[in-house]
């Protein structure tokens, strides 16, 4: 389905480049119009006239020799197609921003059987058809995009129908893979809003006693819920809350302007939609009251990891690899 995108939208950005290049060319030929008017008419008289091709073409190429300014605008004849071929100066100050992708000089097919003026008209109305075309490769993009999602809905409900029929049942989602989250080195659940809404149901349905808000002023930025299993009873470890500030700060502006900045945490009891009297809370903001605990994470860096599902005979043989770095050896294990 991507690669249908692509093809379509590289059709598109061809066919709005077409329009611009006629309309680049009739601006071009409307500043000229009194010297090719001139070129068709000399050209015109010299056909009917019965002067041979390859004359015209020798004389057009003396008087270019003499310096002549109509002849130094012609850079091809195309007498069997009644065709000549100008290159124009385009660039002026005026339509330098407009059309800047395309070079200054411009080569422009010109009629010799219509007027300058026809020749104009004729590069608008390419322009309007490849405007019209443009809009119809995007209706049936459209269409063959929808095809190709339904196509594909179709395909994977067909997977998983072949899954159930071979006993496979897809795992059980979790709650909390609707939003972004990782599991730290210190196996603690840390979670990050995508967006408003997603904020602030994380804080009003997801952040319990003991677990920790974080946050930095950099705009866009995401909530990031650190959760405590313990209730509060054990404190999250410095490694967990480095990695849940590096987490916080690449899901705000800071990952696109690539800049380090400081992070916050508070427990969750000092985080409220109650705001002063006479102000009013935006949604996916939220009081912070109390002191502040700030970090400066060290790196801006995300990665992606595969993770597995163990069987419950295998749990055994991996408890304790992800404890807290400060726990010592023999001590129990987080809840």
């Amino acid at each position: 389905m991507g690669r249908i995108k692509d093809d379509q939208e590289k059709r598109i950005q061809g066919l709005q480049r077409e329009q611009d290049l006629s309309e680049y060319k009739a601006i071009v030929l409307q500043q000229y119009a009194f010297e090719v008017q001139a070129i068709i008419d000399i050209l015109q008289v010299m056909q009917n006239s019965g002067i041979a091709w390859f004359d015209i073409q020798r004389m057009v190429k003396e008087e270019k020799k003499a310096g002549n300014p109509l002849a130094n605008l012609i850079f091809k004849l195309q007498l069997d197609k009644s065709s000549v071929t100008l290159i124009l100066d385009g660039a002026t100050d005026e339509e330098e921003s407009q059309y800047a992708n395309f070079d200054p000089v411009v080569k422009v097919d010109v009629d010799l059987n219509i007027t300058a003026q026809m020749n104009i008209r004729k590069y608008f109305e390419i322009k309007k058809k490849s405007h019209e075309k443009e809009q119809k490769t995007k209706s049936a993009a459209a269409v063959a995009i929808k095809d190709a999602e339904h196509q594909a809905i179709k395909d994977v409900t067909k997977h998983r129908q072949q899954q159930q029929k071979t006993g496979d049942r897809m795992r059980k989602i979790f709650w909390f893979e609707k939003f972004d989250w990782f599991i730290s080195s210190e196996n603690f659940l840390v979670i990050a809003g995508k967006n408003a809404q997603q904020n602030e149901a994380l804080v009003k349905r997801y952040l319990n006693k003991g677990d920790l808000f974080m946050h930095t002023d950099m705009p866009g930025a995401a909530v990031t819920v650190i959760k405590n299993p313990s209730g509060g009873s054990q404190p999250v470890p410095p490694m967990t809350l480095n990695e849940a500030a590096v987490f916080e700060v690449c899901h705000s502006r800071a990952w696109d302007a690539k800049i380090v900045t400081d992070v916050y945490w508070v427990h969750a009891d000092q985080v409220s939609k109650t705001p002063p009297t006479g102000l009013y809370i935006a949604t996916g903001s939220f009081i912070i009251r109390g002191k502040r605990n700030f970090i400066t994470p060290n790196k801006l860096e995300l990665g992606f990891t595969l993770m597995f599902s163990l069987s419950p005979e295998s749990v055994a043989n991996h408890l304790g690899e992800r404890r807290p770095r400060n726990q010592l050896e023999g001590e129990g294990e987080l809840p």
